[in-house]
């Protein structure tokens, strides 16, 4: 079900028609212990691929760099549940991200979690995810 969730996130923001001539750039960064939210991952990242208008960066955590923060439109950030809260490389990942200036401000952010089981701690890593964007002043939504 969550990976259908990060799908239909990832088609409402590349089915909109591009207001620039550039492509949209996509940045889905991810942890991942047993390949769970590695697979989430790639799925979204596919998904996005399926625009022509859109150029995708898939990387796990410790390779994302401040440019490819910078260059992103919009960022997905992945993360298993590790003891009912984000992973550390993720959690130092999100501790990095530029502030001063607000470089990220107006960017689409977007979350998805991987759990081994019904109410490990999936709605609680989400939210912390979400949090640190929303302290950036990027954008996020949520729905049903």
């Amino acid at each position: 079900m969550l990976w259908k969730i990060c799908c239909l996130f990832t088609l409402l923001l590349i089915s909109t028609p591009p207001v620039l001539a550039e492509p949209i750039a996509i940045l889905v960064a991810y942890d991942s212990v047993d390949g769970h939210t590695e697979q989430l991952a790639q799925w979204i990242a596919e998904g996005a691929r399926e625009d022509s208008e859109a150029e995708v960066r898939l990387k796990r955590v410790e390779t994302v760099t401040q440019e490819d923060l910078l260059w992103a439109d919009a960022i997905m950030v992945g993360s298993p549940v590790y003891n009912a809260g984000l992973t550390p490389p993720v959690a130092k990942f999100l501790a990095e991200w530029p502030f001063e200036g607000s470089p990220l401000k107006n960017k689409v952010g977007g979350a998805f979690v991987s759990a081994k089981g019904a109410s490990a701690g999936e709605e609680t890593v989400m939210v912390g995810i979400l949090h640190s964007m929303l302290i950036l002043q990027m954008v996020t939504f949520g729905g049903d």
